[in-house]
């Protein structure tokens, strides 16, 4: 499968490129990102020599024992050139932007994908261990779009180049022409945040007239539960989807990016098997790292009503091909397709899957 990805010869890892190199190592951001990123470098026997922020976000803040400085002190005071690691996303357009003001500052820019919530790097080795199961999955996807968005993907994930996943295609981050001929009467929203995406299932499906969505952070439950959509009936459950009846710890942060952790709140969990007992048309799964779990505790529903699937494919490593393999585990009746949204890193990555006409 490499030989695949790379028909012009397997490259060094980012990691090992950047040691090679030998220049002075800056992180790109501040933050949770940049938090990880210096595991990472620490791990690996990365000197980090310090950290910068894009003009204007910097203020003299000290970050890890770093002080901080702005993309405008970089040329100063590295002449010879460094390199930087952006450890923050945004959308595409913006990071263009961003980085081509730091390679006219000197530096050669890495992007490096990083797991969201567990699972080891992607690396060559690993990639060639797990070659097989990568493969079958890339074999699974019904057209060429998702498959050239596949191989790009994983071109950027081995080599950490922004231009990768630049020029690796991109589409609308909605309910798209795949589901164009499926009836949605009853769909589960899993993470449903605030009610955005209960919206956005009942624009895109005129005909639905049941959404039940699963939220199990309390402040975001509570704007949840004020969403209205006329002629639906939203059935909103304070629980997250897990594969059973459980009690998990939650770290509830700021953003959509709350997730199961040690140390957090406790919080209920369920199945889709266990909470539902009715048709099932459209099953959405944003859980924040809990996406393999959640299609554990719908096998029933999978296998009786094969409800249209759009499945968060990114917050784990091993998911982007995992979750392809583990449903067409379940059933062979599926077809898959790819979605992206173009933002930066390779985040908003989107299974598709609908039962094959027959």
């Amino acid at each position: 499968m490499l030989n695949k990805i790379f028909p012009e010869g397997i490259p060094l890892s980012p990691l090992e490129r950047i040691k090679a190199e030998g220049k002075p190592v800056l992180l790109y951001g501040m933050g949770n990102g940049a938090e990880k990123m210096l595991a990472v470098c620490e791990k690996y026997n990365v000197t980090v020599d310090g950290v910068f922020a894009s003009d204007g976000f910097s203020s003299g803040k000290i970050f890890c024992g770093y002080k901080v400085l702005t993309v405008s002190d970089l040329h100063s005071v590295y002449p010879s050139g460094f390199t930087a690691l952006v450890c923050f996303g945004c959308k595409a357009s913006d990071m263009r932007m961003y980085i081509g003001k730091v390679k006219r500052a000197g530096g050669t820019v890495f992007m490096p994908h990083l797991p969201l919530f567990g699972g080891e790097l992607m690396t060559a080795g690993y990639f060639q261990s797990r070659s097989s199961e990568i493969e079958k999955a890339y074999s699974l996807l019904s057209d060429d779009r998702s498959r050239r968005m596949f191989v790009g993907i994983c071109r950027y994930f081995l080599t950490w180049d922004p231009e990768e996943l630049f020029s690796c295609e991109c589409n609308s981050y909605t309910y798209p022409d795949f589901f164009i001929n499926h009836d949605v009467r009853t769909a589960i929203d899993g993470g449903a945040y605030r009610g955005d995406t209960v919206l956005s299932i009942s624009n895109a499906f005129p005909e639905v007239n049941k959404i039940i969505a699963f939220e199990p952070d309390s402040a975001n439950f509570a704007k949840l539960k004020k969403v209205r959509v006329d002629g639906v009936k939203i059935e909103c459950i304070e629980k997250g989807l897990y594969k059973k009846d459980a009690v998990l710890s939650f770290a509830a942060l700021k953003n959509r990016g709350s997730h199961f952790a040690e140390g957090g709140i406790d919080v209920p969990v369920t199945s889709i098997d266990i909470a539902t007992g009715e048709k099932i048309d459209l099953i959405k799964l944003d859980v924040e790292g809990c996406e393999a779990e959640a299609i554990d505790g719908s096998i029933n529903t999978l296998l009786r009503y094969h409800p249209a699937l759009y499945i968060s494919l990114y917050h784990k490593t091993d998911d982007f091909f995992e979750l392809i393999l583990k449903i067409n585990g379940i059933s062979d009746k599926y077809e898959f397709s790819l979605l992206r949204e173009d933002v930066c890193p390779a985040w908003d990555i989107i299974l598709l899957a609908r039962k094959r006409p027959e």
